[in-house]
């Protein structure tokens, strides 16, 4: 990297850019707190990205010098250099997503596999400088399988108010199976949880004020509910046509009417 009318430290022997009153960033920043100005680390100019840490196991792209910006903290600190924690998005440098190899291919920073940087590797994010996710479709679809439970948890929590805990209990007090058809899941077909039904009489939209709660429906019997807008009327209503036209009754072979009910 070169630049016109560079202007070098006036701190002997430090040669990294002036940036205020002649002097370096961090010398400046000496002279400010009244303090002797001293001799910093050895200064590396950045020579672009692409190329892995020279810290010892460390798989990060340089940030500056031949140092990832986690090892180059602890040069800073006087540490020794030690092996950071797991490569994660957490500790990732922000400019590294632009980085690609010979092949140009994108690194997934959890599985640390080079793949090519397509939408059928990587979703899209508006906050990345390249536009993608940093994770791979893969990795993202292990993490989502593997916390489903919390996120739907979390969801819940955010949505009705309720806890963990408290879908617990009620489940318990029904007995694992639907408020409306005693259903079990298994006997639904569907593994998924119940839902949570409510008032919406009281919050017609979630989030809701988690006293309107009123039990837990199978994905069938909640839906059902809903394009019946919880109008007891029109239920009723729809049992007695669906009665009407019943060849065989849960009577015998009888057609059901209402007054058989």
């Amino acid at each position: 990297m070169t630049r016109k009318n560079w202007r070098v430290c006036s701190f002997e022997g430090c040669g990294r850019p002036a940036r205020n009153k002649g002097r370096c960033a961090g010398h400046h920043k000496q002279w400010s707190k009244g303090q002797p100005l001293t001799e910093l680390t050895p200064y590396v100019p950045h020579t672009g990205v692409g190329r892995t840490c020279a810290g010892p196991a460390c798989t990060r792209p340089v940030k500056w010098a031949t140092y990832c910006e986690g090892h180059m903290a602890q040069l800073r600190q006087g540490r020794e250099l030690a092996p950071l924690r797991a490569y994660s998005p957490q500790n990732l440098p922000h400019g590294s997503a632009a980085i690609r190899d010979e092949q140009n291919r994108k690194q997934c920073v959890k599985c640390l596999i080079w793949k090519p940087d397509t939408s059928e590797n990587f979703n899209k994010s508006k906050r990345m400088p390249d536009g993608l996710s940093p994770t791979c479709r893969s990795c993202q679809r292990e993490y989502r399988d593997r916390n489903e439970a919390a996120f739907r948890a979390q969801k819940r929590l955010m949505t009705y108010k309720m806890s963990p805990e408290q879908y617990d209990a009620l489940m318990s007090a029904q007995g694992g199976r639907c408020g409306s058809c005693f259903r079990t899941r298994e006997e639904t077909g569907d593994a998924r949880e119940m839902c949570v039904d409510h008032d919406h009489t009281c919050c017609p939209k979630t989030p809701t004020c988690g006293n309107c709660n009123r039990g837990l429906l199978c994905r069938e019997c909640n839906t059902g509910l809903g394009m019946f807008r919880d109008d007891p009327w029109r239920l009723m209503c729809g049992i007695i046509y669906l009665l009407k036209y019943r060849k065989k009754g849960p009577y015998g072979d009888a057609q059901a009417t209402p007054e058989n009910l």
